[in-house]
């Protein structure tokens, strides 16, 4: 079922639509805001939302009435020049002491943002005093109207959803992936451990495949399974080609469909967790139960959903 239609309050960026501003979701004000990607140059196709506190709301719309007051006299009646943008003579003090507060305040909070796709529409008579509405979709709810037969598939997005919406926009600071000591004492890669990835939020998530397509996710440094009586260790960044994902920061998250048949008959099967920044697209894939690695320069080919 459609979510309704809602009141846009602000719009602060436009480009090619809506960029910035703030609107309702769910009845309550929220920061909304999409991000351009140099890769695809294109926007982002989702919107990063933040819910926006009783105190900062009123002091966004005085700002936003004195861009609108700005614009009526700029351009519609033709009393002022460019030059005075965004703010007539008579409002700029006060317009430069929203912007500072406005600056600090009225910003994502990794803890509480999450992302949807808008559906921005004039408003009309809907919502007087407003010229745009918006419907949001909430990331998760796209798993209902994507071709996902596995049940499981909802409840793994919400998983992945909880572990990496705090992280968006962190930057990967470094990872983290384990090797066995072997009898004769040298060592190897072990990939039934998961990788690490540390942000500069302090935040560490780990991620690891087992089986056929157990995913397994924490935020903390605990092991998917007992390792009593095995000799191993932590190494750092040691997987040459991941090295491009450290410095950049996560703009999205996305579960994506791997490939399986049974007797000439495929199987659906979500195998991929598929993690973008903005230095490349980092994925973690179920390499038969175990953590597989891959560093795509642009968005990988796939039927996805988008997680984060």
């Amino acid at each position: 079922m459609d979510r309704p239609f809602e009141p846009v309050h602000t719009m602060t960026d436009f480009y090619d639509g809506p960029r910035k501003g703030i609107a309702n979701y769910d009845g309550s004000p929220h920061l909304y805001e999409s991000h351009w990607d140099d890769r695809t140059q294109d926007w982002e196709p989702t919107y990063v939302l933040t819910p926006v506190d009783s105190q900062v709301f009123p002091l966004a719309v005085e700002d936003w009435e004195i861009w609108l007051r700005w614009q009526q006299q700029a351009f519609h009646d033709k009393q002022t020049m460019q030059e005075t943008h965004p703010a007539l003579p008579q409002d700029r003090s006060r317009h430069n002491e929203l912007e500072r507060e406005l600056s600090e305040r009225l910003v994502h909070d990794p803890a509480t943002s999450f992302r949807a796709s808008g559906d921005f529409r004039p408003a009309g008579d809907r919502f007087p005093g407003r010229a745009l509405m918006v419907r949001w979709s909430p990331v998760q709810d796209v798993v209902s109207s994507t071709t996902v037969k596995d049940p499981g598939v909802a409840k793994r997005v919400g998983e992945i959803r909880t572990a990496f919406s705090p992280a968006i926009n962190s930057k990967v600071v470094g990872y983290s992936t384990a090797e066995v000591q072997h009898d004769d004492g040298t060592w190897d890669a072990w990939p039934d451990l998961p990788i690490r990835l540390e942000l500069d939020s302090g935040q560490v998530i780990s991620v690891s495949w087992s089986k056929f397509d157990d995913l397994w996710i924490a935020t903390d440094t605990l092991l998917p399974f007992a390792a009593d009586g095995t000799t191993f260790r932590w190494v750092r960044n040691s997987i040459e080609n991941l090295s491009p994902v450290v410095g950049g920061a996560i703009r999205s998250v996305m579960l994506g469909q791997g490939e399986m048949s049974i007797e000439g008959r495929e199987i659906e099967i979500w195998t991929r967790l598929v993690i973008e920044t903005d230095q490349g697209w980092l994925e973690v894939y179920n390499a038969l139960d175990e953590n597989g690695y891959d560093l795509h320069n642009d968005r990988p080919e796939g039927n996805f959903v988008p997680c984060a």
